[in-house]
């Protein structure tokens, strides 16, 4: 019996706090939201590779079809490096540091960020609410340190290996050899526009819990970063050019490779939940945590343009006691081994799934 009185009590006192509570929101359907807030990334590293294919021989001379050499676009990688770095003797210890580890990863990651955003909604019932949202993140992508350190690496390799290379002939004058990396190491926002519907847990009261679904669309600004690693050797062949019979060249070539990484715009699903405060009939405050869920659209590319500002008309083919021979040309319609190009091929497609977690606080108004 007394149980049974208590329960009264209770029940009592309860209709009695809820009619003095004030109902919020009473007849105002719309509502706007400005918040602010952080929203954390992962990262992952699931993806398909692709390299960029050896080129075919070609005839050296033109008149000579049966001596061929293969063009390369770059001694940074591939065949280019493998060559170059065979043509040393071991004991040197020198060899190009390739760069297909970087170039066929994901090279970049999505960091951590701030993000700002207006929200307008529309409630459709007590229990049901729909609402349009516009967040920027302004977390960029950056690349990844490891990445870096192999970069820097491969710059320090080309500077020994070729100046041990052209150490080697005694014929070979005034060489010198340098290399320059330039990295844009961070670049890229998004601009976030999603549509979700709210399930109220609660459809009266001051305090408002509820879940959210729902779709939208990431947009991919400010592009991405990117590494330029550069090199360029100069010489002279042959040493003493008052020998008649053979022409003085004068050997300059340029090796310039750039790896680049972008996200492309993406359809990303919603979930997530909050609650709001009612602070007066019109005013409240909003803490809300969504997930943003899509796949990966980062993507890695690789460019290797070579230039030559070569003169004196004649070719030279170098050849090393490992049997690898190298061309350097300054005659027109003669190929240098550093010829070919590679534009924009794309060497990374990432496949994984992406959650990118947006927790904010925001103040709305009811009308």
């Amino acid at each position: 019996m007394t149980s049974r009185l208590q329960g009264i009590r209770w029940l009592v006192v309860l209709s009695m706090l809820a009619a003095t509570t004030p109902r919020a929101f009473a007849g105002q359907a719309w509502e706007v939201e400005v918040h602010g807030g952080g929203l954390i990334a992962t990262n992952p590293t699931q993806g398909t590779i692709s390299t960029p294919p050896p080129n075919a021989p070609v005839p050296l001379f033109p008149l000579q079809p049966n001596f061929t050499i293969e063009p390369v676009p770059s001694w940074f990688f591939g065949d280019g490096a493998a060559l170059v770095s065979g043509a040393l003797p071991p004991r040197l210890g020198a060899g190009i540091v390739s760069l297909e580890p970087v170039f066929t990863s994901r090279f970049v990651e999505r960091r951590s960020s701030g993000s700002v955003g207006v929200r307008i909604g529309r409630s459709l019932s007590r229990r049901f609410g729909a609402e349009f949202s516009l967040d920027r993140a302004s977390g960029q992508l950056a690349v990844l340190p490891h990445d870096i350190d192999r970069v820097t690496a491969s710059e320090a390799s080309f500077l020994a290996t070729w100046n041990a290379l052209l150490g080697l002939g005694p014929t070979i004058g005034g060489q010198a050899v340098n290399a320059d990396l330039r990295a844009d190491e961070k670049r890229g926002s998004q601009l976030i526009t999603t549509g979700t519907m709210l399930i109220n847990v609660f459809s009266s009261g001051t305090v408002h819990p509820y879940f959210a679904a729902g779709a939208g669309y990431i947009g991919a600004r400010d592009g991405g970063p990117s590494v330029a690693l550069t090199g360029n050797y100069r010489f002279v062949f042959p040493v003493a050019p008052q020998i008649p019979s053979i022409a003085v060249i004068q050997v300059d070539q340029t090796d310039t490779v750039t790896i680049r990484s972008t996200a492309k715009n993406a359809v990303t699903g919603v979930i997530g939940g909050g609650l709001k405060y009612a602070l007066s009939d019109r005013w409240g405050v909003r803490v809300d945590v969504r997930d943003h869920i899509n796949r990966d659209v980062v993507r890695t590319t690789v460019t290797a343009v070579p230039a030559s500002a070569s003169s004196g008309g004649g070719t030279l083919s170098l050849g090393f006691a490992s049997g690898q021979f190298l061309v350097f040309s300054a005659s027109q319609g003669v190929i240098s081994t550093l010829s070919a190009s590679v534009h924009e091929f794309q060497t990374f497609t990432g496949t994984g799934i992406v959650n990118q977690v947006n927790a904010s606080v925001g103040l709305f108004w009811r009308f």
